[in-house]
């Protein structure tokens, strides 16, 4: 399981259990609990559904010894963490996840989504650097009128 799971949330600035069910993964909360006991994740926030996370070293490993994920199983489970994010009012968490695929599109279509979330969440430097970090961004259909 944890060879399956690494390139797919090695980059990701968090992820669930329930983000990993929705993406088609059969992984656990308590799966996920025993990796933090482990020391190959940590727990980014506790509650109801805790967010889990990769720390560096093991994700290092990870990117330099594993093969890279499905593209289609790796935006999959992408997708279902940024949800997660945007259905628990954090923006900031949402973008990077966005932001860590990649996709400059995905990104230009996440901003216009969310971009006054985040802008009224004070997100006003992460979505300046997601701007920055991805030019040139494709321009809306409404843009161009």
């Amino acid at each position: 399981m944890t060879r399956a799971l690494w390139p797919l949330v090695v980059d990701l600035p968090g992820f669930t259990a329930g983000a990993c069910r929705a993406a088609g993964l059969d992984v656990g909360e308590a799966a996920l609990r025993d990796l933090v006991r482990r020391g190959l994740l940590r727990t980014v926030e506790e509650g109801p559904e805790p967010v889990f996370a990769v720390p560096s070293m093991p994700a290092e490993a990870a990117r330099t010894a594993l093969p890279p994920a499905a593209p289609d199983q790796r935006d999959a489970l992408r997708d279902a963490v940024v949800a997660w994010f945007v259905a628990h009012r954090r923006p900031a968490e949402a973008l990077r996840a966005v932001r860590a695929a990649g996709n400059p599109g995905a990104l230009a279509r996440h901003l216009r989504r969310h971009g006054d979330r985040l802008l009224c969440a004070g997100e006003v430097a992460a979505v300046t650097d997601a701007v920055d970090s991805r030019r040139p961004l494709p321009v809306a259909p409404s843009c161009t009128g």
